[in-house]
């Protein structure tokens, strides 16, 4: 299995254990709850490794107050949150009080990602960095991305293991430039250009020049080259769109921008995840709900507000951990 595939099956596992805990705290007397529980967990060692996880490292960080990433014990990263925004259906949260009970006491696990801890750069919550590699090449990390450079004499390879990067590639026609995330491939001699690795989603968007990019995992590997203001997303669940946009609107994040053309609510709350050290849970009848607008990034709960505002909801915070938007 490659290390792109590991890891996908190592996120996935993740965020069912996720769901698993919080199932098993809401009802832990459901014999056909705990039979299913253990059909799952006994059926890989990946399931019973994370669930074994997300118990241990909930025991060990129980005591911590909330804080943003930077200022976490070294090499660790909050993921569940993430897992359980992702995984699990967000209404299931207020159906009962004790429901968003559980959520607050269980948003607080950690869990040790890898690939993240392995990555020669990170960034944690609400934090940029920019690089400059040794061919001269310029790269901006947007807030808890993680990458991996690997050069050699033939090729220049970076891998981006999750989040957002924007690249400015100085030429050289000798040793191509080469991003890898989530099994694609761009491959550029000199340009500029964003890559974006959400779970099984990988986005590229063409600010100059022209990339190659190859989904190598695809039952029919294929290639698409793209030129200025080209957008090319690929899924493991969805065909591959290419489409247009405006090159200036292309990784506004550097700004703690986002700009917004007809976006659904969800992927702008997706990134503002990357500036709130917690979780943000939207209800399903508003996430699919789209918007058009300039927001910013730095400000997220005021930025939700806004929103709220506009679709007539409202935004709740229950702790610094917490906070739901409903309609």
């Amino acid at each position: 299995m490659s290390n792109d595939s590991h890891s996908s099956a190592a996120k996935a596992a993740s965020r069912k254990a996720a769901e698993w805990s919080v199932l098993l705290n809401d009802d832990p007397e459901d014999a056909a709850l705990l039979a299913e529980f253990e059909k799952w967990v006994n059926s890989d060692p990946l399931h019973r490794d994370s669930w074994e996880r997300i118990q241990s490292t909930y025991t060990k960080i129980g005591g911590l107050e909330a804080t943003t990433t930077g200022s976490w014990p070294e090499r660790e990263t909050l993921e569940l949150a993430e897992n359980l925004e992702t995984s699990f259906e967000v209404s299931r949260w207020w159906k009962r009080g004790a429901g968003i009970g559980l959520a607050a006491s269980i948003a607080f696990f950690f869990l040790l990602d890898i690939w993240v801890l392995n990555a020669d750069f990170s960034t944690s919550t609400a934090e940029q960095s920019e690089l400059t590699l040794e061919d001269g090449s310029l790269i901006a990390l947007a807030p808890e991305s993680a990458l991996d450079v690997d050069f050699s004499e033939s090729v220049r390879r970076v891998h981006l293991l999750r989040g957002d990067a924007y690249f400015e590639i100085s030429r050289d026609e000798k040793r191509p430039f080469q991003v890898e995330a989530g099994g694609k491939r761009v491959t550029v001699l000199g340009t500029a250009f964003e890559v974006t690795h959400s779970g099984s989603s990988v986005v590229v968007s063409v600010f100059h020049g022209e990339v190659r990019v190859e989904d190598k995992e695809a039952e029919s590997p294929r290639s698409e080259n793209l030129l200025i203001g080209d957008r090319y997303s690929m899924s493991e669940d969805k065909p591959a769109v290419r489409s247009k946009v405006v090159p200036e609107d292309i990784a506004s994040w550097r700004e703690n921008m986002l700009v917004a053309q007809e976006l659904p609510i969800s992927e702008v709350v997706d990134a503002l995840r990357g500036y709130h050290s917690g979780s943000i849970l939207v209800s399903d009848s508003l996430s699919s709900q789209r918007v058009t607008g300039l927001f910013k990034l730095d400000e997220p709960i005021e930025t939700l507000r806004g929103i709220a505002l506009s679709h007539d909801a409202t935004v709740k915070q229950l702790s610094p951990w917490i906070v739901i938007m409903s309609d």
